[in-house]
């Protein structure tokens, strides 16, 4: 399990994170052998987002360039990179003492001072493999962003997606996209979003969720956390959430994920998919 140095950690975050327990939901074959391929689009106004990050280039197939060049310049000119999504489940959010308490879904909602998409909601955790990282230490992301610590053998994987975003004038981001699924034990109150990445945490039904994704509602509701205050306090509160808060995605990607997630927590095992 990766884990950033107490200084290292410091100079990045500013603040440590909390660690907790996290399950294992099947096999990790598709991680250890599909190729690896986020929707994290941004820019840098704060320290998680350094320009000068290096990223490696790929071409559309996911092939290696044997390029580098700094974040700011791969989105400058829309250069195919490497992200990662965590889609995180909580296997018991409104009861732990019942075993047939339906999962929940983790999404965050992004720091208003993101560059692109500033305060919208995505999936659970989502980053830039830097250049020449592999997956465990592209997994720091997790910690980072909402103090889940996550290894490979944590992860199962959903499918590939590649997504191209030029919404935001001046930047085009093309990603290929590992997208992930991680279970855990934990409730809502125990993770602890980094708050100049995550304004809050929302946790959804799974059956909610996907009922808001297909169209079948125009609302959902769930909990949200708030990133910790100056004193280190939470709040959690109930939250209705419209599809149109999210981070667009028109290819059925949220849709796709979160059935994806339905099928295995039913006990079945999918084909990977990929999208775009």
């Amino acid at each position: 399990m990766l884990r950033l140095s107490p200084l290292g950690r410091e100079l990045a975050r500013g603040t440590a994170s909390s660690c907790g327990r996290t399950t294992r939901l099947g096999g990790t074959d598709g991680v250890a052998k599909a190729p690896l391929l986020s929707t994290c689009a941004t820019l840098d106004r704060m320290a998680a987002q350094d320009g000068d990050e290096p990223f490696d280039v790929f071409d559309r197939s996911g092939k290696p360039l044997g390029v580098r060049k700094a974040r700011r310049l791969v989105h400058r000119d829309g250069d195919w990179h490497r992200s990662v999504h965590v889609w995180v489940v909580l296997e018991r959010e409104t009861d732990a003492r019942r075993s047939d308490a339906e999962p929940w879904v983790l999404f965050q909602q992004r720091s208003p001072d993101k560059d692109t998409w500033p305060g919208a909601l995505e999936v659970a955790v989502s980053g830039h493999y830097r250049a020449g990282e592999d997956l465990a230490e592209a997994l720091r992301e997790a910690e980072e962003e909402i103090g889940l610590p996550l290894s490979p053998a944590d992860v199962i994987r959903l499918g590939v997606r590649r997504s191209v975003d030029d919404h935001t004038p001046g930047i085009v981001d093309r990603e290929l996209q590992d997208v992930l699924l991680a279970t855990t034990r934990r409730p809502l109150a125990a993770f602890r979003p980094h708050p100049e990445e995550v304004t809050a945490l929302l946790s959804l039904p799974l059956a909610a969720a996907l009922r808001l994704v297909r169209g079948e509602a125009e609302s959902v509701g769930g909990l949200q956390m708030q990133a910790p205050d100056g004193a280190g306090a939470v709040k959690i509160a109930p939250r209705d959430v419209r599809f149109d808060e999210f981070i667009v995605a028109r290819d059925g990607y949220y849709e796709r994920a979160l059935e994806s997630i339905r099928r295995r927590l039913a006990g079945e095992t999918p084909s990977l998919w990929s999208l775009g």
